[in-house]
């Protein structure tokens, strides 16, 4: 009686570790479904931010570029050696496949914060009690 207790026990055991092993499986499958859109979404977001923040810091250096190298031109061309320093230097920082408007707005922007400091004291006071 008990060899035969041992010889069913010996035979249950690799099923039962198998249906275990399945039910783990499944579990980590679920856990997996759950959690890595979350864990995407969060890569996503960051590196969306971190690109960003690296566009716009390309876009003053540009800028600064264009405005202390070429200050006897207009400025339309100084809008192109931005532009043509920006596409220049983007790869050092990682960057690929940025559209055209992407990257004159960075250098617009750029533009346009150097602008606002070089107002009238006046008129940065008045625009700000307004």
């Amino acid at each position: 009686m008990a060899e035969y207790a041992l010889q069913v026990l010996n035979e249950l055991i690799p099923t039962l570790l198998y249906l275990l092993a399945l039910v783990a499986i499944f579990y980590v499958k679920k856990l997996l479904d759950y959690w890595l859109p979350v864990f995407n979404a969060w890569i996503d977001a960051h590196v969306s931010e971190k690109t960003q923040r690296i566009i716009k810091e390309l876009g003053y250096e540009a800028f600064a570029h264009a405005e202390t190298v070429f200050r006897e031109t207009n400025g339309a061309d100084k809008l192109q050696e931005a532009i043509k320093y920006f596409n220049a230097h983007m790869s050092r920082y990682g960057l690929s496949n940025l559209t055209a408007e992407a990257i004159r707005a960075a250098i617009e922007k750029a533009w346009l914060e150097n602008k606002q400091y070089e107002q009238p004291v006046e008129y940065k006071i008045f625009r700000e009690t307004n």
